[in-house]
């Protein structure tokens, strides 16, 4: 809901900026986000212009006139209108803190429209009747406006209207009729021509609305390289923690693998242990065999006990299985 609902009425001075307010009221539960155009970008500054209107909630809007040098003729009093485009918002982006973003995801078939025409009074010493009031358009399939609707021909006027030149203009370019964005910054500080509204003052200077846009891409630009410098440093910091897990991992693999090779030669010097031992019990057993041989039953008294032939059976048994851990513990490395 707006109030005023379709007109908004400004009694001209000059030398001193002009200000209105709309209210826009939510009457439904879900949030809606809405924004304020105009035909006139230049001479008006509109606070907020874009906006989220919570359920059940309101929000005064504020419309101001730039200062007038010299108060213009009925005849060449402006035909500005202002649109009003809303529509509802899921309550996740009604969070975000950028209402422009906001709004600019809403589809264009979901937006609805309110249009507010803007009279002007002026005053008594330049016309006694002076108001100047405008209807909205018509709707047909021959000139279309900014959202794909169609505005008719102007009407044939009146024969009372033929006296009142400045109406038969207003209808004949009734059909050009274009919105812009508002503006909620002002155009120049240190004028003073224009009453701050929160931060927000006057469009006097006619170049604001491309410089205040240009501003705001750059801001945009600066925020997506900052949001991708967030990212390439997490992802920095991401490889250096893998890069610290595998350096860990190959330390633990040389440490495996220093003991496996400090086990092998341990093994080998046993093996080499085991087999100077077992040659030196054959060269025993054949010194013996041959003094059996060569002094006869003397030498047989002195034969090995079974004992000591079994330690020997024994030795060659663990030999035989030292011999296989090795070759398997060589085989584990080498495949590690």
């Amino acid at each position: 809901e707006v109030l005023p609902a379709n007109e908004i009425r400004f009694e001209l001075v000059t030398g001193k900026s002009l200000e209105r307010t709309l209210k826009l009221r939510n009457n439904n539960e879900h949030p809606v986000a809405f924004k304020v155009k105009t035909t006139a970008p230049k001479r008006y500054c509109v606070r907020p212009n874009c906006s989220v209107v919570r359920g059940r909630e309101s929000v005064d809007v504020k419309i101001v006139m730039q200062p007038l040098k010299e108060i213009p003729s009925q005849s060449q009093l402006w035909k500005d209108k202002f649109l009003i485009q809303a529509a509802f918002v899921d309550e996740e982006d009604a969070d975000l803190p950028d209402a422009k973003a906001i709004f600019d995801k809403l589809r264009k078939e979901d937006l609805v429209d309110q249009k507010l025409n803007c009279s002007f009074d002026l005053p008594l010493s330049t016309s006694n009747l002076t108001t100047v009031a405008e209807s909205p358009p018509l709707l047909t399939k021959n000139t279309p406006n900014h959202k794909g609707e169609h505005y008719a021909a102007p009407p044939a006027p009146d024969p009372g209207d033929s006296l009142n030149p400045s109406l038969l203009m207003e209808r004949s370019l009734e059909a050009s009729t274009r919105y812009s964005d508002t503006a909620d910054e002002p155009a120049d500080r240190d004028t003073g021509s224009a009453r701050s509204l929160g931060g927000g003052a006057s469009l006097g200077s006619g170049g604001g609305s491309s410089a205040r846009d240009v501003e705001k891409d750059l801001l945009e630009k600066l925020q997506q390289e900052r949001r991708q410098s967030e990212r390439l440093a997490k992802e920095l910091q991401a490889a250096r923690e893998k890069e610290k897990n595998l350096i860990r991992e190959v330390r633990e693999q040389q440490q495996l693998n220093k003991d496996a090779v400090d086990a092998l030669s341990d093994l080998q010097a046993k093996f080499q242990q085991l087999q100077t031992k077992s040659r030196r019990q054959e060269e025993e057993k054949e010194r013996r065999f041959a003094a059996l041989s060569a002094g006869g039953t003397d030498m047989m008294m002195q034969q090995p006990p079974a004992g000591e032939m079994m330690s020997g059976m024994v030795q060659k048994v663990l030999l035989s299985v030292i011999v296989v851990l090795v070759a398997i513990l060589i085989a584990k490395i080498m495949s590690s």
